[in-house]
């Protein structure tokens, strides 16, 4: 199938709604049409629609997807299995896919919903995927590329300042089971869709439901001193918004949708390590500062969060090195570990190392 420009919509890319007028017998029928991108294909897609690109739009992949009840559908999906355009499992990731790509839409990609609309039923459903490609113009086959940052590797952060790496150095006193379990995650404040993988309460489990984001705060509350924990997240369970940091008492643990919700309110600061950025009420930076894309590099499946709260600072680091602080201002407030995630089946673990107070 072709896809011309002019059948897209002309509004901001992401995920988009157009109804289109049809000439069938029936005039209340219409064409809808969900335009899916990922965030790092926002771009293209805008400058594709505009007409200011050397790109063109590939389409890979059709498939009929079954008829269903219009009002069931939330942002083009519907929440009975069909929504495999953000998690395609027969997907097998490349050097070209960008961190945590784990069959999520890669930055040159977008998946197209089409449907008539009847009666409040959408039928004859299709889902298109298409991916944005290079004129064969835009590069000679003689043409010597240059390698991009991306391939460049480089190392992260700093030495680990010396009060940090102490208690670091010391973790073991805190080794025993009944203080791991003292301090790990609370069961009775958590999202609805987490659950407890053991008795312990060191390791949470998201259930998998679709347009869920979904979080867990720490048992032990955070004034004074510096603490640290290690935080456990595989990298093929993170996903597109796994967030890591602390939260207040009032932020919230649970939304509709896919966001990173540990940091996305007043009441929480959280980093998304899957785009490598500090949010904290829904402002976002770099973080670690010299990493300029997200997927120049990746997170260490275990890393330390730590909290001075002394400085009123929070930081992270990992593989030995220091990330710098990511956060601070935060004096007076008393937070809790927390992490949140949109990832089916998602595993994250919590050990806590120890802590300084005065």
């Amino acid at each position: 199938m072709k896809v011309q420009r002019s059948k897209l919509p002309s509004r901001k890319p992401g995920t988009m709604k157009k109804q289109i007028s049809t000439s069938k017998t029936d005039k209340k029928a219409r064409v809808v049409c969900y335009i899916h991108a990922s965030d790092g294909g926002k771009e293209d897609l805008e400058k594709y629609m505009a007409g200011q690109t050397n790109l063109i739009l590939q389409v890979y992949q059709e498939e009929r997807l079954p008829d269903l009840d219009e009002s069931s559908v939330i942002n083009g999906l519907d929440q009975v299995g069909t929504c495999t355009d953000f998690s395609d499992e027969l997907h097998q990731c490349t050097r070209a896919c960008p961190v945590g790509c784990q069959g999520h839409l890669r930055p040159n990609e977008i998946s197209i919903y089409e449907g008539l609309s009847e009666k409040g039923k959408l039928v004859e459903r299709k889902r298109y995927k298409a991916r944005f490609i290079c004129r064969e113009s835009a590069h000679p086959r003689n043409l010597k590329i240059k390698k991009t940052t991306s391939e460049v590797m480089f190392e992260v952060g700093e030495e680990v300042p010396e009060k940090y790496r102490q208690i670091i150095d010391n973790s073991e006193l805190a080794a025993q089971p009944q203080v791991q379990r003292e301090y790990g995650w609370n069961p009775s404040d958590r999202s609805f869709n987490l659950t407890m993988k053991s008795s312990e309460d060191v390791c949470v489990r998201r259930q998998p439901v679709t347009q869920s984001t979904d979080g867990v705060r720490a048992k032990i509350g955070i004034s004074r001193g510096v603490s640290v924990y290690e935080i456990t997240w595989p990298v093929i369970m993170r996903g597109t918004h796994a967030s890591v940091g602390v939260a207040t008492r009032h932020a919230p643990l649970h939304s509709p949708g896919y966001i990173p919700l540990i940091g996305n309110n007043l009441h929480s600061w959280g980093w998304d390590i899957g785009r490598k950025i500090g949010i904290h009420n829904a402002v976002s930076h770099k973080y670690p500062s010299t990493v300029e894309n997200h997927y120049q590099w990746t997170v260490p499946e275990s890393f330390f969060l730590i909290i001075d709260m002394d400085e009123g600072e929070i930081s992270f680091a990992g593989g030995g090195r220091w990330f710098g602080v990511a956060f601070d201002g935060l004096q007076g407030e008393t937070v809790f570990p927390a992490v949140s995630t949109v990832w089916g089946h998602a595993e994250v673990s919590i050990r806590y190392i120890g802590s300084s107070r005065r």
